[in-house]
């Protein structure tokens, strides 16, 4: 008891700087030091009292307490009025060092531990002990239950039926106030088929909500309108309501007081959710929590702003989820700032509402981030059986804040520290930064490797191999259960703009069941080795079952429908055009006045009896073009002839005459003037025997012995005059550039790689643009081959 006290004389000594005092008669200092424990330090400590409220102010040390004598060869003063120090009522006055003290000694005397060094738990891991098996928890339903079955078990026939009268009473509270809508109650019929609509939006995705019932458009679709009228799907939106409207009013009476609830409109929505998720599936041992958050700009008290989420601004939920699939097993709706059950903060409140384990059982292992993680957490958790592992913050509560043996800014990449305090395991680790977290599951390092990119000496980036914590590991494998959840949620959103928050978050609430009724329909597949739906087929067969419709058969309207191509067309073909009638002579053409099913517009508005002039012109071409094709089929018959194999005629297919709806197809004068220098040009030569004649088998474009004949390309936009569109490049294989060749169109301006073979300008023939058409103001027509 001597040396205790004689030690704490000391420390108290060293402390004030009454000092010095010689080691014969204190003794040395380190073995002061030894002796005194920490424990014994910190409750000498607390014997001082502080009877100031200032740290300048003076200081009492309690008579109680031995104050050391200070040899008179070391001190000027004399016994007296030392004796007089000892005895007065109040102290030397000096600074309350106490405090300092204690936060400057390390708590750790040995500092952080490398990853030679070996780490084991103090206890084993308790054995996975659930409360009930994990996975699903429904019977009933059939070896493979559909998704209208599935999603039915969170939307359930009572729930929907109290939606379904709070919604009618709503209606009829909004007409009182003098609303004009037309309403007609709804049912639970009306109800799916409303939600159905909802994703079949999230599938087939429009700019507007009206947009799904527009006629008469390019972008029409048809089934909204055969499902449910336009101005009936605005009526139940508008007035779609989960609680009592007249409980409302009492409701925002008591705003500002304890018994106000902010969720009241959620109600019973709210609770049956989060009931239900808990009753049909059961999570497997590795779980994470984390903050979710619904998207909306409305100007609301529970409205968040998280940088670091993709979705900045919007209703923050800490949900609770299955790391090994994404399923939402519980969730808490942040409603702001309100007095803490536990006195802890809201990350220690928001953890230990969703861990019930009553529900979960023990030995489930939950992953967090650094929002949730603290020392005080981790050891409440090991209260009810629960081991956790996070990421912490440097200036968290009670963590280690030694620097003895520390990661620093040199510590090369792969560099592990960790200290433990009894089942708590802090452990750092250097990789691209320094990453901190906090264990009761692990230990420090396992022998785990990972491959990264470490720049040498010699200033190039090598891969290398350095070591990786064990808690790392797991931490990036399990903690991805809410994220999972948030993607898949995503990917077939019913959400869209709404004008109250509840509404919103009744989006939300299917969002949850379609995703977890997928989750579900998985774990069915798996279990009965089938091979389960993709996400997509899944949410379409979701949206036509709870719209009364189905998958495989189309729309009754579908089939009349006039963009819908008829059964006998072949959607792969090319249209082709329909060709003009067929002269022999001049004389024939004088029967073009007489209109015929072959006859085209623009022969029907020509004249029946050319000039003398034009049809000697004609004449001459046509002996010339005559003599030309007669020798070349000559020479080529003489080639195939010397043929040991005999080659088949080949016959052109017969084209599709126009029908009398040709008639519709009338020449369209162009708002702008014709830009040919001279009508003539285009206008001369209306004799239909320019054509070659389809009667010569060498003339088909198929055969070998066909001549030389303008490169059409192969689209329907192609003008039926008989000025043709020619290949400003003939030999476009041996061209050194694509552009060899090319001209500018003397309508747009813009390089072509054709003109008219008639007129000899520039003119464009592509799918853009149609200058060959314009240019000559005729009506483009093409009529598809049957």
């Amino acid at each position: 008891m001597a040396q205790k006290r004689r030690s704490l004389d000391h420390v108290i000594a060293r402390l004030t700087g009454e000092g010095p005092f010689s080691d014969e008669e204190w003794g040395d200092s380190s073995e002061a030091d030894s002796v005194l424990s920490s424990d014994e330090y910190y409750d000498a400590e607390d014997g001082l009292e502080d009877t100031s409220e200032d740290d300048d102010e003076e200081y009492t040390v309690p008579s109680g307490k031995l104050q050391p004598d200070l040899p008179s060869s070391t001190s000027s003063e004399s016994e007296d009025e030392r004796a007089s120090a000892r005895q007065s009522p109040r102290g030397r006055k000096r600074k309350r060092p106490c405090k300092k003290a204690a936060s400057s000694t390390p708590l750790h005397p040995n500092g952080w531990h490398s990853e030679e060094q070996p780490d084991s738990l103090p206890e084993p891991i308790p054995l996975f002990c659930p409360a009930r098996p994990p996975g699903i928890q429904i019977f009933g339903t059939g070896d493979n239950p559909s998704p209208l079955d599935l999603f039915k078990l969170f939307f359930d026939k009572k729930t929907v039926n109290i939606i379904c009268e709070n919604t009618n009473k709503q209606a009829k509270k909004n007409i009182d106030r003098g609303k004009k809508f037309k309403w007609n109650d709804i049912g639970p019929t009306d109800f799916f088929k409303f939600a159905g609509l909802l994703f079949y939006m999230a599938i087939l995705k429009l700019p507007q909500v009206t947009q799904y019932w527009q006629k008469d458009s390019f972008f029409s679709v048809v089934s909204p309108a055969l499902v449910m009228a336009r101005n009936t799907f605005q009526a139940i939106s508008s007035n779609l309501h989960m609680s009592d409207p007249d409980k409302d009013a009492e409701n925002d009476k008591e705003k500002g007081t304890p018994n106000y609830d902010p969720l009241h409109r959620l109600q019973p929505l709210h609770d049956h959710m989060k009931s239900v998720c808990k009753t049909i599936y059961h999570p497997r041992q590795n779980i994470s929590i984390d903050e979710r958050m619904v998207a909306t700009k409305a100007r609301l008290g529970m409205r968040q702003y998280i940088k670091n989420k993709p979705t900045k601004y919007g209703i923050k939920l800490f949900v609770l989820a299955d790391s090994s699939n994404g399923y939402t097993v519980g969730f808490t709706v942040y409603t702001g700032k309100s007095k803490f059950t536990t006195g802890q903060g809201l990350p220690f409140d928001s953890v230990m509402n969703l861990i019930d384990s009553s529900f979960l059982g023990s030995g489930y292992h939950l992953y967090l981030d650094n929002f949730y993680t603290s020392p005080r957490l981790f050891r409440e958790l090991l209260a009810v059986k629960v081991r956790a592992c996070g990421t912490y913050r440097e200036n968290t509560k009670d963590t280690p804040s030694t620097k003895v043996n520390a990661i620093d800014k040199k510590s090369s990449r792969g560099t592990i520290r960790w200290i433990r305090e009894g089942p708590l395991l802090y452990i750092k680790w250097m990789d691209s930064r320094e990453v901190s977290m906090c264990s009761t599951i692990h230990t420090a390092y396992k022998g785990e490797t990972v491959q990264r990119r470490v720049k040498g000496p010699d200033g190039q980036w090598h891969a290398h191999t350095i070591p990786r914590p064990s808690p790392v590991s797991e931490y990036n494998k399990h903690m991805g259960g809410v994220d999972l959840s948030d993607q898949l949620i995503q990917y077939y959103s019913v959400h869209h703009r709404t004008t109250r928050w509840y509404k919103l978050m009744f989006q939300h609430f299917l969002d949850i069941a379609a995703t977890n009724a997928y989750i579900i329909h998985k774990e069915y597949s798996l279990m009965n080795r089938q091979q389960p739906m993709t996400h997509l087929k899944f949410t379409e067969s979701l949206a036509a079952e709870l719209c009364g419709c189905s998958l495989k058969n189309a729309p009754p309207s579908i089939s009349g429908h006039p963009h819908t191509p008829s059964k006998s067309a072949n959607p792969h073909t090319t249209p082709k055009l329909a060709t003009p009638p067929k002269s022999a002579t001049p004389s024939t053409s004088a029967k073009s006045a007489t209109p015929s099913t072959s006859a085209t517009p623009s022969t029907l508005a020509k004249s029946a009896t050319p000039s003398k002039s034009t049809t000697r012109s004609k004449s001459a071409k046509r002996t010339k073009s005559t003599k030309r094709t007669k020798s070349t089929t000559r020479t080529k018959s003489t080639s195939r002839s010397k043929s040991t194999t005999p080659s088949k005629p080949t016959t052109r297919s017969k084209r599709a005459a126009p029908s009398k709806s040709s008639e519709l197809y009338k020449p369209v004068t162009p708002d702008r003037p014709p830009t040919p220098s001279s009508s003539s040009d285009c206008t001369d030569i209306q004799d239909p025997s320019y054509l070659p004649d389809d009667s010569d088998p060498s003339n088909a474009p198929d055969s070998p012995d066909a001549p030389d004949s303008p490169c059409t390309p192969d689209i329907p936009n192609i003008s039926s005059q008989y000025c043709l569109p020619d290949s400003l490049n003939k030999n476009p294989r041996e061209s050194t550039k694509a552009s060899e060749g090319r001209l500018h169109c003397v309508n747009c301006k813009k390089k072509t790689a054709w003109k008219c073979r008639n007129c000899g300008v520039a003119l464009c023939l592509i799918v853009d643009r149609n200058c060959f058409a314009d240019w000559h103001d005729v009506c483009i027509k093409a009529q598809m081959a049957v």
